[in-house]
């Protein structure tokens, strides 16, 4: 969400005409007077139907705390075509009917090697890195003509085709099959003796791990066949560990008692199934990919808190104060495993 325009399901309430002010303070030398507003602490989530943190104070704490990442080039880049959308890589969602980053653009800053200034999915999350590599190949490709002749990656002999939904081209949808046969077979081979592990066990108390007890029987969980492919070193392969918790919870009850040591939600209930908490997701999103700092992460918790608690009335009247950096010497990776 923080690099994409506005979802239907999360906006800001009440927006107002204000005066414009820097939002970095603190080492930068900046500071807001009383009646100096940069912009909304909190947007209104339709989908847990509470105030949490806007979009644009996430983006904020990125280009405060790593201005030259490619999220924070990413996330800068998707606001300002709201604002303008004949600025380069923009274009306009054929879903959405928003203006956005061009996809083909995003994919290809997401792919890239850290050494060149990108994220480095492609180098660490399996398949799914591989698809987005090749698939930024495809969505240059911007006519069903051409996309039907398009070659997505002369390495890995793949082909485009043009999707309907998103109106526009990428991998053919035939060829993730062919790539996860072709490349992935010990993965997939692993994930079919833990399928049958699962579904031999006749007892609900010994389905456990990574086992779940679905429909009177033993079942392998769902996620891990694309923990299989996705590697172990990708984000996304912790991200899915660490909000699977959730979907074992059926009582709704249970399920908006989960919380973190941060006192931040860590599921919620909705359409009768116990889902991750986007809170939780974004804090997440946030230090796996774009800032691990722990004074941003801070931040973000404490504006949660602060937003959480705001009625839905309120929720476009928070003003976001300065973000106050560290001292350079203070503003340091937070360490490996720290």
């Amino acid at each position: 969400r923080l690099m994409t325009p506005w979802p239907p399901a999360v906006r800001p309430m009440g927006r107002r005409l204000r005066r414009r002010a820097p939002l970095v303070a603190g080492a930068l030398g900046l500071a807001l007077g009383q009646d100096e507003c940069a912009l909304d602490l909190c947007a209104m989530d339709e989908r847990t139907a509470s105030c949490t943190v806007s979009r644009q104070y996430g983006i904020e704490l990125i280009a405060a705390f790593d201005p030259q990442s490619a999220w924070a080039e990413v996330a800068n880049t998707s606001a300002a075509c709201e604002l303008n959308c004949t600025l380069p890589d923009c274009e306009v969602s054929p879903i959405s009917g928003v203006c956005a980053a061009n996809q083909a653009w995003v994919s290809r800053r997401l792919a890239a090697p850290t050494s060149q200034g990108g994220v480095g999915l492609a180098e660490r999350c399996g398949v799914f890195g591989q698809l987005l590599a090749v698939g930024a190949r495809c969505q240059n490709l911007t006519s069903r003509e051409d996309c039907a002749m398009g070659l997505a990656g002369q390495a890995l002999n793949l082909t485009c085709g043009w999707d309907p939904v998103r109106q526009l081209c990428d991998v053919h949808k035939d060829e993730v099959l062919l790539l996860l046969r072709r490349d992935y077979k010990d993965e997939l081979a692993r994930v079919v003796l833990r399928r049958r592990r699962c579904e031999a066990t006749e007892f609900p108390a010994l389905c456990t791990g990574l086992c779940t007890w679905t429909g009177g029987r033993c079942r392998l969980r769902p996620q891990e066949a694309l923990l299989a492919v996705a590697g172990e070193d990708c984000p996304l392969s912790h991200l899915l560990r660490e909000h699977e918790g959730c979907s074992v919870n059926t009582l709704e009850g249970l399920c908006e008692s989960q919380q973190r040591a941060n006192s931040l939600p860590m599921c919620t209930w909705r359409n009768e199934t116990c889902e991750a908490h986007p809170a939780a997701i974004e804090l997440d999103l946030m230090s796996a990919f774009a800032v691990s700092h722990p004074a941003a992460l801070d931040m973000y918790v404490k504006a949660y808190r602060r937003c959480a608690a705001l009625e839905p009335s309120a929720c476009g009247d928070e003003c976001a104060g300065p973000i106050v950096l560290p001292s350079r010497g203070r503003l340091a990776a937070r360490p490996a495993g720290g």
